[in-house]
């Protein structure tokens, strides 16, 4: 007989070799993911740092919003409050608008100036 154990009741059936366990040693540190105490100052540090960053720019976000929603509402002539997709929606609904009227514009005055053959 083999010096190795074999595990029959395994997925794929018997016949197969079972692993030694190993022994791993335990930490003494509170720490259950092994870091040490002190990278952690800088982690949370790190993060914190992010998390400000992140509300800065979600509050300059939030302001330019806020005012291009002021200017469409000047635009749409209504006082009623919108949601930032709607904003953003009229928004370039309303450049677009300009864009075409600009150009056809711009057309008009170059016909004039060109000479017909």
């Amino acid at each position: 007989m083999s010096s190795v154990d074999t595990a029959s009741d395994g997925p794929s059936g018997g016949g197969r070799r079972k692993r030694k366990s190993h022994t791993t040693q335990i930490q003494d540190d509170d720490d259950s993911d092994g870091r040490d105490p002190s990278d952690l100052d800088g982690v949370e540090k790190q993060r914190e740092t992010h998390n400000q960053i992140e509300k800065r720019r979600c509050e300059k976000m939030n302001m330019y919003i806020t005012e291009l929603s002021d200017l469409v509402r000047k635009c749409m002539q209504t006082n009623k409050k919108m949601d930032k997709l709607t904003v953003l929606k009229l928004a370039v609904q309303h450049l677009r608008e300009e864009i075409l009227q600009m150009k056809s514009c711009c057309m008009s005055s170059l016909n004039s100036w060109l000479p017909t053959i």
